[in-house]
């Protein structure tokens, strides 16, 4: 009976594992690391697919650059129109800005509270 136990416990630390497991401690999560990493640098070895990380990698660089311009051309044009406006203009200005965003967050805010009642609903009628 003890072995058999025995042998139970040892297949379920292999099903708990999956197949990283070694008798030991011999595999470890830093060894399994450096596994995935060589496995990585081994795969960009291959030209097309150096060619094709790279090629992501640009298209990620451009995509985050352009976006901070688009972000920074705003800023300073709106800082230009700020600059030539007088005191009650710039007030009008700043209170339609609050008024959009506590729009926005009211609406996101919304919409999560129905998100939240839908997944409600839907565990009362999974429950039943």
């Amino acid at each position: 009976m003890a072995g058999a136990k025995g042998e139970k416990m040892e297949e379920q630390k292999q099903a708990n594992n999956g197949a990283n497991y070694a008798p030991g401690g011999a595999n470890t999560q830093k060894e399994e690391k450096k596994g995935i990493k060589k496995a990585f640098d081994d795969f960009l070895k291959e030209g097309k697919y150096q060619a094709e990380f790279d090629r992501r990698v640009q298209k990620a660089i451009h995509t985050t650059q352009r976006k901070w311009e688009e972000k920074n051309n705003q800023e300073i044009s709106e800082a230009e129109r700020l600059k030539k406006m007088n005191e009650t203009e710039k007030l009008q200005y700043q209170l339609q800005k609050q008024q959009k965003e506590y729009k926005n967050l009211k609406k996101k805010l919304k919409a999560k509270e129905l998100k939240q009642k839908l997944a409600l609903l839907v565990l009362d009628e999974w429950e039943e």
